[in-house]
């Protein structure tokens, strides 16, 4: 559409239907994406807002939220002083638009009295005014005589039932404390019910999930930024705690560590005298494998269920995953329910399920007290 020099024009529509969007286009706030505002026959794509605001201008629906300043005077000069005006100039504007508010406002009076005489032509009645319809001697007032009324014979009375409300209240009350206390007991007796299953419940899970060599889980799991739970989460699935485990494919240890995985992560350690059976012991195991899970986390920002997955079926797999939109939708995240049935889906479902359960049995608490 086409706005010549001067005219005005009113954006109409319901909520949503652009009103805004196309204040923000004119005005240089937003570009366009597609075709082009053109201001005098050439494009205003160059212009600053600014600039755009030399030449166009809009009024929002409620025009005191526009407003800056709190005095109109100040508004004005604030305007003034942004397109850089000289002070006598300013000034001069500055009193020429209180005097025109000014006008308008005696205007405006000038309008209201007028509205309030054309209402009473007549104007007020004046309280000395004598009243023509007056009549012009006293009238003298007699006082009303109340009628009479015949006496009837009393009858007699039969005795009124009274209902004994104090009685009936206090029967209620009593019967609401006996139905409160009776409550009261039932409730501590489900409560009771409810901590020991509880209790029973976390006894087994705990039972089903053991925890060995806490100390040293935690302290390799604090050097390469892991949370100690999700190691011990890595370490049941493993090897179930177990130091002398080795898998059919020749992982050992704790963590299954791999042969090759293993020479590399000696010689990243500097590990002297390193021999691949000394990842049957618990200590060597655990740097070995925490480091990994470390250098895993750092590559996949921290997700627990991609270094999961890395671990049992290798960075370069998942980052495979992550490139395929059938399993990721923003490249950083595995929609694990897209992925096909297989080993490594379903040892990242037991990680993820453990790692909340021994964060659950040996952190929460420790994390809520602190």
């Amino acid at each position: 559409f086409q706005v010549r020099r001067g005219e005005r024009i009113a954006v109409i529509g319901k909520n949503g239907a652009g009103k805004s969007t196309a204040a923000r286009l004119a005005c240089g706030v937003i570009r366009p994406q597609k075709g082009q505002i053109l201001l005098e026959g050439k494009d205003a794509a160059g212009l600053t807002v600014k600039e755009l605001g030399e030449h166009i201008g809009y009024v929002m629906q409620d025009p005191n939220q526009m407003l800056i300043k709190d005095v109109i005077k100040s508004e004005v000069e604030l305007a003034l002083v942004l397109r850089e005006y000289p002070k006598e100039e300013r000034q001069r504007r500055a009193r020429a638009a209180e005097e025109a508010l000014a006008r308008q406002q005696e205007g405006a009076q000038t309008r209201g009295q007028a509205c309030r005489q054309a209402v009473q032509p007549w104007g007020a009645p004046e309280e000395s005014r004598e009243n023509p319809y007056a009549a012009p001697y006293p009238v003298r007032e007699e006082p009303r005589r109340a009628p009479t009324r015949l006496e009837e014979p009393e009858e007699e009375r039969a005795p009124r039932f009274r209902i004994p409300w104090l009685g009936i209240a206090v029967f209620v009350m009593a019967g609401l404390a006996v139905g409160l206390w009776l409550m009261q007991l039932n409730f501590q007796a489900q409560t009771r019910q409810v901590v020991q299953e509880r209790a029973q419940a976390r006894i087994a899970i705990r039972e089903k999930h053991p925890l060995a060599y806490r100390e040293l889980i935690e302290r390799e799991a604090s050097k390469n930024n892991l949370h100690p739970a999700f190691v011990e989460a890595i370490v049941f699935n493993e090897s179930t705690f177990r130091t002398g485990a080795e898998s059919s494919v020749g992982a050992r240890g704790l963590m299954q560590v791999m042969e090759d995985t293993a020479a590399d992560i000696a010689k990243a350690l500097e590990v002297e005298n390193y021999s691949f059976d000394q990842l049957y012991d618990a200590e060597t195991n655990v740097t070995f494998g925490c480091y990994y899970l470390g250098k895993l986390s750092q590559r996949f920002r921290g997700d627990p269920l991609l270094v999961a997955m890395a671990y049992h079926a290798g960075g370069n797999q998942v980052q495979n995953w992550l490139n395929t939109s059938l399993y990721s939708t923003d490249g950083l995240t595995i929609v694990l329910d897209n992925l096909p049935d297989g080993p490594t889906k379903q040892y990242a479902i037991r990680v993820k399920r453990d790692f909340a359960i021994y964060r659950r049995l040996y952190y929460d608490a420790l994390e809520d007290d602190a």
